[in-house]
């Protein structure tokens, strides 16, 4: 089940785009594949959005410790 974006970690942005990688690998129409592919980048840009800095807790999307 999909969190609201405002609560996933690092490590859940991290999970779905290697689910949409794990997909895409089996996606037999290469449109499907371009799309399973293109949603995992934009997954892994929102995971390096949330990435902990030096050595904070974990960070979320929306966190206000987070410089804008």
């Amino acid at each position: 089940m999909l969190k609201c974006l405002c609560h996933m970690t690092y490590e859940d942005f991290l999970d779905h785009a290697e689910e949409c990688e794990r997909l895409a690998e089996a996606a037999r129409l290469p449109s499907n594949r371009h799309a399973l592919l293109s949603a995992a980048e934009m997954w892994r840009k929102m995971a390096a959005d949330t990435k902990p800095r030096n050595g904070e807790d974990q960070v979320v999307l929306g966190d206000p410790r987070i410089d804008t």
